[in-house]
């Protein structure tokens, strides 16, 4: 604690120097030891909103069916066996990236970790993707991530061999559309370990525990007793093939401690956005005119500008009438794009029967101003009853709706490809006359009400139909004989 202590003062000195004096060490002047810097993202906070988790889960379904998303099974090395463990997948909505996640078997029997960080099997959970937040530890360079990303196995042989590879390709792969800031490396056979563990034998300015995310719990950290009370769990640190586990100890093949990758920064790397940056002015982005922000860039040491696009269109979804809830609120740029919901506020109405309603959506910081959307709360479809068939009409019958004023039958034009109104009442049948005998008819009805001078129809147009009675002739012969008949009874 003496030697933590005395390398946290000084971190502390160095900072204030640094303040006026720049590195120059690893030829990346604008970075400096105890410096944050956001890059890479991966799957972190757990979605515990059942609202947002029923969007993703509408949002998972459509992509599966459509053939854009499919569960990925993840088999991991335990105590030398090899076992099935989770299944996920990775999806997107709304610009935000998610990764759902089933866990069909708890990863190290001898210890359920998930279960006593309280997850289950064979149940869906769903985590943020989440920047990755990395500390300059020293003046070569060395960065190291602020939390446990994840837990793997160190290895069933003993080395860890197995978790540099996953580091190098799953984690990379997942973490970073682009390896820019990472210095390459290459161990002694060639392989990749550009991503790495902390090696405890250097300078020991990294704690050996730290705070985890909820997708490392998941996936089997292990939260030590002893540091109940700052929530603090173990991680992997290396040093000549050692492992710190709990007791000091070697341990390999288990997810008792998480995975807190390290990296070296790259003297090569020129970037594309600003690095470490604050925002040192803002015109907010309106419905008439883009607006835009000036970052200082901690890299380069100048002044990036950056447009916002205007706001563009706002929509949202009618609802059926009796069915609850709200409409699904969208709000885009001039570009299409969705805008971040943490610059704006939503404002529902207080929802009646049927009619139209309005909702005001509120823009804050990059934007500015209030949007009115405007959506209907629609009466419910019609529900057919029966049709009595007669030689030249059909008589359609239904039941009636609540909440609506009236109903319109259409026929369907299949040269134009549209309904044709062909009347409206407000009875709950109507007799379509007029028609020819033994032939086959299709009606469709939509409910309708009234708000005011809004007309609101329903959703669907629903199918009803049936075939007309059959004439009945009747011939000469049958005529004459009956005829006869009547004459001969008259004079009986």
């Amino acid at each position: 604690m003496k030697k933590i202590t005395s390398l946290l003062s000084l971190l502390l000195a160095l900072l204030m120097l640094l303040s006026i004096l720049p590195l120059s060490s690893f030829a990346m002047e604008d970075f400096y030891i105890g410096q944050v810097i956001e890059y890479g993202s991966y799957p972190s906070t757990r979605v515990k909103d059942s609202r947002q988790i029923k969007i993703l889960n509408r949002n998972f379904e459509t992509l599966t069916a459509s053939g854009d998303a499919s569960w990925t099974v993840l088999s991991l090395n335990n105590n030398g066996g090899t076992k099935n463990f989770i299944n996920y997948c990775d999806i997107e909505v709304e610009g935000v990236k998610y990764r759902a996640v089933i866990m069909t078997s708890y990863s190290d029997y001898r210890d359920s970790c998930q279960e006593n960080n309280g997850y289950k099997l064979n149940k869906v959970y769903w985590f943020k993707y989440e920047s990755l937040k990395w500390t300059v530890v020293n003046n070569d360079g060395l960065m190291v991530c602020n939390t446990i990303i994840d837990a793997r196995p160190f290895g069933g042989d003993g080395t860890n061999d197995t978790l540099i590879r996953w580091l190098n390709n799953e984690f990379v792969n997942t973490a970073f559309s682009s390896k820019l800031l990472i210095n390459y490396s290459t161990g002694e056979d060639n392989t990749d370990e550009s991503i790495f563990l902390y090696t405890s034998n250097d300078d020991d300015i990294v704690e050996k525990k730290c705070l985890s995310t909820d997708y490392a719990k998941l996936m089997g950290v292990k939260r030590r007793v002893s540091w109940f009370k700052a929530r603090r769990y173990s991680n992997w640190f290396t040093d000549t093939g050692s492992v710190y586990n709990k007791k000091g100890q070697l341990e390999s093949g288990i997810t008792y401690a998480g995975v807190r990758p390290c990296f070296m920064l790259s003297t090569g790397y020129t970037h594309e956005t600003p690095v470490g940056g604050v925002t040192s002015s803002l015109t907010p982005a309106t419905t008439k005119k883009a607006g835009s922000y000036t970052i200082h860039c901690d890299y380069c040491n100048e002044d990036e500008t950056y447009e916002i696009p205007q706001i563009g269109e706002c929509t949202a979804t009618d609802i059926v009438y009796g069915t609850g809830g709200k409409p699904n609120v969208s709000v885009r740029d001039v570009n299409g794009n969705p805008i971040d919901e943490n610059y704006y506020t939503i404002e529902y109405p207080s929802q009646g029967g049927v009619g139209i309603y309005y909702i005001n959506v509120k823009f804050s910081d990059h934007y500015d101003g209030t949007v009115k959307i405007k959506y209907a709360v629609l009466p419910d479809d019609v529900v057919t009853k029966n049709v009595s068939e007669k030689e030249n009409s059909l008589v359609l019958s239904w039941f009636e709706q609540e909440g609506a004023d009236g109903y319109v039958i259409y026929t369907y034009d299949d040269e134009t490809d549209e309904f044709v109104k062909l009347a409206s009442t407000k009875d709950t049948h109507y007799e379509v006359t007029d028609l020819e005998s033994a032939t086959k008819y299709t009606f469709y009805i939509r409910t309708y009400a009234k708000d005011g001078k809004e007309v609101i129809y329903g959703k669907n147009y629903v199918k009803i139909g049936g075939e007309t009675a059959a004439t009945t002739t009747v011939t000469e012969t049958e005529t004459a004989a009956d005829t006869t008949k009547a004459d001969d009874t008259a004079n009986g």
